[in-house]
Order: structure tokens, then C-alpha cells, then sequence
């Protein structure tokens, strides 16, 4: 969570491209990881597909 109480969540392959373009969410890393807004419903629905999460 963020800040703000927002959840934010990206997969590792947009985190190293964020990483060696700046380390900053920028129009370049964003149009690279294809950002998109989800509600909160959906993201807790989705991140029941998030194998690295359930290998920890």
C-alpha cells in the first residue's frame, strides 16, 4: 500500500525495466508496464494468481 492506502502491484519484469529506466514511474516505464486502474475487488480476485506470493 501506498501512501495514501492504495494497493499498487506490478510483476518483476516492469520493476527491473522501472529500475534501469530512472526508478521512477515515468511515460516511458508506464507505457512499458502498460499500467492499467483496477477496483479493489478485482485486484483481490487476481492476486489469487500470484505464484510467487504463494511460493513465499
Amino acid at each position: 500500500m501506498d501512501e495514501n492506502n492504495a494497493v499498487n502491484a506490478w510483476c518483476d519484469g516492469c520493476e527491473k525495466f522501472r529500475l534501469a529506466n530512472g526508478n521512477e514511474w515515468n511515460d516511458t516505464t508506464e507505457a512499458h508496464a502498460k499500467i492499467k486502474l483496477l477496483c479493489r475487488n478485482c485486484f483481490d480476485e487476481l492476486e489469487g494468481f500470484d505464484t510467487l506470493k504463494k511460493a513465499n
